[in-house]
């Protein structure tokens, strides 16, 4: 029955790191004025996820996805939109 419950609990832990991930996005997005802050917004998410899948020891989220926000913020803007206008 151990086994069973630490598989239960790892992936209610991933679960729960997916949502709040998910609710940084919906939040950054929603106070960049969604056009401005979508792009932004999930190149964060995409670099948080990927510090996850480099089983990085536990990195502080919030810190992860908010210094990705700001330092990618221009960059992934302007491929954004530049992406979004050829389609």
């Amino acid at each position: 029955m151990e086994g069973f419950m630490r598989g239960v609990y790892s992936v209610s832990e991933w679960v729960m790191k997916f949502a709040y991930v998910n609710i940084l996005w919906i939040t950054f997005s929603i106070l960049g004025l969604f056009v401005l802050g979508l792009f932004p917004a999930t190149t964060a998410m995409f670099a948080v996820i990927r510090k996850w899948v480099l089983k990085l020891p536990d990195i502080p989220t919030f810190k992860t996805f908010t210094s990705a926000y700001k330092k990618e913020f221009l960059k992934s803007n302007v491929i954004g939109l530049m992406f979004s206008l050829a389609f």
